[in-house]
């Protein structure tokens, strides 16, 4: 086997690696899937008062799910609500 034939295997298997870590960081800084919580769960989480959160849920970026009919809110929309 010619020398040159041997570095291009080794070029090869070497970016071959190199994508492969790269594929891992990115999916290690990925962020995590964004998820509903319940408003007695946020409320929890947040310190919040949850009887003040059912009276004023829809000012505060709350919904109400259409499939389960709770009252929710997104864990990345946590920190863009106010007391």
């Amino acid at each position: 086997m010619a020398v040159g034939a041997l570095t291009a295997i080794k070029l090869d298997a070497l970016e071959k690696r190199v994508a492969l870590l790269e594929a891992e960081r990115s999916a290690r800084s990925a962020p995590a899937q964004d998820r509903a919580l319940r408003i007695r769960e946020a409320c929890k989480l947040m310190g919040w008062s949850y009887s003040l959160m059912i009276k004023t849920w829809q000012k505060h970026g709350f919904f109400k799910d259409p499939i389960d009919g709770r009252i929710k809110i997104f864990e990345s929309d946590l920190i863009t609500v106010s007391r």
